[in-house]
């Protein structure tokens, strides 16, 4: 991945059944030097602590609120006036690795945990999967699971959470003849084939029915009909870029032959040109007769499934096409209510736990990574955009990076939702299920790395920190010429760096584009260097006279000044009136408002964030997040990169060291800063000392090695 492109595997291994080298290493629990040990135990945030978010400034669903709906690019609700509407979702995604739906209390915990740690709406992903397990006949859902399943959404929607559901998450759907794991792929695939008329769209429409339009006896309504169901993914991954990627499906061969033919005898040429079904990428006038084809089995696709939903009862947005990563998979999102897409800026291969499972090990901050491109650049002006799936998983050493950067770099662009993908949260380590003994990739609520990244990023984006962008880049496409382009156009590394200076997106010909100061792009535009652009945005009068522009390595100052991204230097800061942070290696170091936070020792993400104020030097209590990277006990790598696993370890987690310094302003009102060290609930547990500085500010170095008694990313300091 030298270009920084990322090629996607089935990341649906995480869930697999068989052997599975999942206790390769009885781990002792004896830290190795630079390292430290993270007890086991409870992860349940405690009420009223430094980590309880129960009250962001985030719409929250109650009884007898209207449904969500799309107006223009945003989520509004009619009882909040135009307001746009912004959502910081979980993922829920139950496997028998992960122990299976949870019981009704721990339902019930969940819901409340999932509110206290920030979050307003939850992704029900691949649940016919955990209902079907062990199942042999079609539709024959565990009646337990069920059961939980209904409980579980019940006890969502009471803590205020809003519901992004999947309609089919899984290409093997409900069938009962499934041998194997319910994750095996080569028996069915519901997902290509309701792509067409016939049975597997036919299976999608009776899942549907059995599932989501029936009632659930705790809420008194089926999913379709709550309006706490904010949004419908039709079909999850179904793009027809991303179905074809790595070449030809034969069931389309006789319906695209059939397409061509009736379009009249120039077309039906192409029929002797060879292969009736040419590759995406391919260059030909035949390759674009075929992506015209594929676009309009997809605005067919959303057309009917809309109005299968519609006649069940369900009238809010749809989504579906998350995964293509071109101009034409561009064009066919225009066929549903909002765009959404998936991304990841890294991905196991070769296993999820196994020996010889490998990761590439790419980096955010080095800038070279096209994760942020592909999401940015998907975004289409006049609809809402989401992202229900980001990632850079365990075991990637730099994870740290990926939730403070995805949420600052959202709420710049103005984004409405975003989910890190995997088990967001979990109760307790170890867990429920045998995948829950260990840390594995995917499963955020395990792993202290990606936790700690989702607390930042509950306040960048979730509570608003970051301010977004008046500023725009507009690329404006012709939606014809889209449908013909081959799966691999879409806009180059250069051009893509406008993004972490102003909101950038795509607008179609004749339909409304970006609105305030807007710099429109053509795709003749695409290729030029940023560092042009930026000129041109300048004596255009988008940006200002003065706004710094760098080069190719940057450094990339966003248009508000709150971000700047150093790629040189492998390194971002984050400045805002509530929140403070830098991420990267000793050096590293962010000022304003009087407050500085900075990297001694190692590497890693430090955010400061005011919990009780607008702004650092008005607060009283601030949240110290350190985060940096973590591994099992006992794990081991097959090379020095630490890419390629050897063995994945086990509990208890081992935490790198590093030391940061903090400065924070005078105490306001005569007050003293007290600093404490939480452990992951947010519970204090001691105090540690602290400098004076001149006209009253307070400084701490911290070590985490050298704190005593439970270890976690989190300090409190609070004004007493």
């Amino acid at each position: 991945m030298g270009d920084g492109t990322r090629q996607r595997q089935p990341k649906r291994l995480h869930w697999a059944w068989g052997a599975c080298a999942w206790a390769l290493a009885a781990g002792c629990g004896a830290a190795e030097p630079g390292w430290v040990t993270l007890p086991n135990g409870s992860l349940e945030i405690a009420a009223g602590s430094a980590l309880d978010f129960s009250e962001l400034p985030l719409v929250r669903f109650k009884d007898g609120a209207p449904r969500v709906q799309v107006q223009g690019r945003a989520f509004v609700r009619s009882d909040l006036g135009p307001q746009p509407q912004r959502f910081f979702c979980a993922t829920f995604a139950a496997s028998p690795n992960n122990g299976g739906m949870p019981s009704h209390a721990d339902a019930d915990r969940l819901a409340q945990q999932l509110r206290r740690a920030g979050y307003n709406a939850v992704r029900v992903h691949m649940v016919e999967a955990q209902l079907m397990a062990g199942r042999r006949a079609d539709f024959d859902f565990d009646p337990e699971q069920l059961d939980r399943l209904d409980y579980l959404l019940a006890a969502l929607r009471k803590q205020g959470l809003y519901l992004v559901v999947d309609m089919l998450g899984s290409w093997n759907g409900a069938y009962g003849d499934v041998r194997g794991h319910r994750w095996v792929r080569g028996q069915h695939d519901v997902v290509l084939g309701s792509l067409l008329p016939g049975a597997e769209r036919a299976h999608w429409l009776e899942l549907v029915k059995r599932l989501w339009a029936r009632p659930n006896r705790y809420t008194g309504t089926s999913a379709l009909k709550d309006p706490a169901t904010l949004a419908v993914m039709l079909v999850n991954e179904g793009d027809a870029d991303y179905l074809l990627r790595n070449g030809p499906a034969r069931p389309l061969d006789e319906p695209f032959r059939a397409w061509l033919a009736a379009k009249g005898p120039e077309a039906a040429t192409l029929l002797a040109a060879g292969d009736s079904q040419p590759h995406i990428k391919a260059k030909t006038r035949q390759a674009e007769q075929f992506q015209q084809f594929t676009v309009a089995l997809q605005d067919e696709q959303a057309a009917w499934m809309r109005q299968q939903l519609q006649a069940l009862g369900f009238s809010g947005p749809v989504t579906a096409y998350n995964t293509g990563l071109s101009y034409h998979a561009s064009r066919a999102r225009q066929a549903v209510d909002f765009v959404d897409m998936h991304q990841y800026a890294d991905h196991p291969a070769d296993g999820m736990v196994e020996p010889g499972a490998r990761m590439q090990g790419g980096r955010l901050l080095d800038g070279k990574n096209r994760y942020l491109d592909r999401l940015a650049w998907s975004r289409q002006w006049a609809q809402p955009f989401t992202v229900t799936e980001y990632g850079q998983p365990f075991w990637n050493r730099w994870r740290w990076e990926v939730a403070p950067f995805t949420a600052a770099y959202a709420r710049l662009q103005g984004w409405s939702l975003i989910t890190h993908y995997g088990d967001t949260l979990n109760l307790a380590r170890p867990g429920n299920g045998r995948w829950r003994q260990m840390m594995v990739p995917f499963d955020v609520g395990t792993d202290p790395t990606l936790r700690a990244g989702e607390t930042v990023a509950a306040l960048l984006f979730g509570r608003g920190d970051v301010a977004p962008s008046t500023a725009s880049a507009d690329l404006v496409l012709d939606p014809k010429a889209a449908a013909a382009m081959p799966g691999d156009r879409f806009v180059s590394w250069y051009t893509a760096q406008l993004q972490y200076v102003m909101g950038v997106g795509l607008s179609w010909q004749g339909q409304p584009g970006a609105t305030g100061a807007r710099m429109p792009l053509a795709l003749a535009d695409d290729d030029e260097r940023a560092a042009g652009l930026l000129q041109r945005a300048k004596a255009r009068g988008v940006l200002p006279a003065d706004h710094p522009v760098g080069g190719v390595q940057g450094p990339f100052v966003s248009s508000t000044r709150q971000l700047v991204l150093e790629p040189a230097q492998q390194r971002m800061t984050v400045a805002t009136p509530a929140t403070l942070g830098v991420m990267g290696s000793a050096g590293s170091v962010a000022r304003a408002g009087g407050a500085t936070v900075q990297v001694l020792d190692g590497e890693g993400a430090v955010f400061l964030s005011a919990l009780d104020a607008p702004d650092l030097a008005r607060a009283q209590r601030l949240l110290l997040v350190v985060s940096t990277e973590a591994r099992n006990t006992g794990m081991r790598f097959r090379d020095g990169a630490e890419t390629v696993l050897e063995q994945v370890g086990t509990l208890p987690v081992q935490l790198r060291d590093a030391q940061v310094q903090v400065t924070v302003p005078a105490a306001p009102s005569g007050k003293a800063w007290v600093l404490y060290a939480l452990d992951e609930t947010g519970r204090r547990q001691q105090t540690l000392p602290l400098k004076a500085m001149a006209q009253g500010a307070q400084q701490a170095t911290v070590r985490l090695a050298e704190v005593r008694g439970p270890v976690s990313p989190y300090f409190e300091w609070v004004a007493q």
